[in-house]
C-alpha cells in the first residue's frame, strides 16, 4: 500500500520544461503544413507532369456549359496569364511560372466574378469546377417621347393617284 509519505514528489519546475518542451514540438510540426487559407477552394492531386497543373470548367449555376469564359491567373512576380474557356467550358494552366501563390480570377459577363487565391508546387494539379451566379441585371425602362396630337398637328400627307 502506497502511503502519502512514500509517494514521489513532484519537481513542478521539471514538469514545466517537459510540458514546454512537448508543447514546442507540436507547433513545429503544426507549422510545417500549410495552411487551410493557402490551399485555396480547388481539388488538390498529385500529377506526373514536372511542372502545375492548374485546370477546370466553368459553368453557370443552372449547369449550363460557360464558354468564353475569361480566366486571369495572377503568378507570385505579378505577371497575368489569361485563357478563354472553350466550348465545354473549360481552361488549362500547365506553366512553371503558377508555382508559389496565386490568384485566380473567373469572369464572364452577366455573371459574378470568381475570385480565389491559392499556393501551388510543382507536381501538383489544382482543378476548379465553378459554378457563376447570374450578376446583377439593369434593367433600363423606356420612356415614350412627345405624343403628336393628331388633331392640331401641321403634318399633312397626300396620295396622288394615277
Amino acid at each position: 500500500m502506497i502511503t502519502p509519505e512514500k509517494l514521489p514528489e513532484f519537481d513542478l519546475n521539471r514538469l514545466s520544461v517537459v510540458f514546454t518542451c512537448v508543447l514546442c514540438l507540436c507547433c513545429a510540426t503544426y507549422s510545417q503544413t500549410r495552411s487551410p487559407f493557402d490551399l485555396g477552394r480547388g481539388q488538390r492531386s498529385a500529377t506526373f507532369l514536372s511542372v502545375p497543373l492548374v485546370e477546370g470548367r466553368v459553368l453557370a449555376f443552372t449547369g449550363d456549359i460557360l464558354p468564353g469564359a475569361k480566366v486571369t491567373l495572377t503568378t507570385v512576380n505579378g505577371e497575368e496569364i489569361v485563357r478563354m474557356t472553350d466550348k465545354k467550358g473549360r481552361f488549362q494552366f500547365l506553366d512553371s511560372r503558377v508555382i508559389g501563390q496565386n490568384r485566380i480570377v473567373i469572369e464572364h459577363a452577366g455573371f459574378v466574378t470568381f475570385v480565389d487565391h491559392f499556393d501551388v508546387v510543382a507536381r501538383e494539379r489544382v482543378a476548379y469546377n465553378v459554378s457563376l451566379r447570374v450578376g446583377s441585371v439593369d434593367i433600363f425602362e423606356i420612356l415614350p417621347g412627345p405624343s403628336i396630337d393628331m388633331r392640331s398637328s401641321d403634318i399633312t400627307t397626300t396620295f396622288r393617284v394615277n
